[in-house]
């Protein structure tokens, strides 16, 4: 009896295979959840930053600073910093990447809007990099 019960669970797994193909491209929600869940372990405080149009965030943990942009894939770039600078209400980053191109990132201490959830954050923020400037929101987690 308990070897025709296995063999039923066996093969109702087999018979329960998804017939639909599986996409590799993952929703924007999808991106932020799993960096979210990835973060949660962090011990100590963190910079978020995230932006809309298109979607892409910053994390800054201790000396590790991670961008990642959402085009038709998965774009992550890891910078090392250079310089930064705290002046009253804002702060200004001078970063480095493995390819030599320099990016800045400056966070206000001001409301902001992410534009899609209408979520409100402490800070707004400006990165450059490559001649392109991207304006996004900020919290200390």
């Amino acid at each position: 009896m308990r070897s025709f019960f296995i063999a039923y669970l066996c093969l109702s797994f087999v018979g329960c295979k998804n017939a639909a193909k599986h996409s590799t491209v993952i929703s924007d929600e999808e991106v932020k959840q799993s960096i979210d869940s990835m973060l949660e372990n962090i011990p100590d405080g963190y910079w978020k930053i995230v932006g809309t149009e298109p979607f892409w965030s910053i994390y800054i943990h201790k000396d590790t600073i991670m961008f990642t942009k959402l085009n038709e894939k998965v774009d992550t770039t890891f910078f090392k910093q250079t310089q930064f600078n705290a002046v009253n209400s804002y702060s200004n980053y001078k970063l480095i990447d493995a390819e030599q191109n320099i990016a800045t990132l400056i966070i206000k201490k001001e409301q902001c809007s992410d534009g899609m959830s209408d979520n409100i954050y402490p800070y707004s923020a400006s990165f450059i990099y490559k001649d392109i400037e991207l304006k996004g929101c900020a919290e200390m987690k």
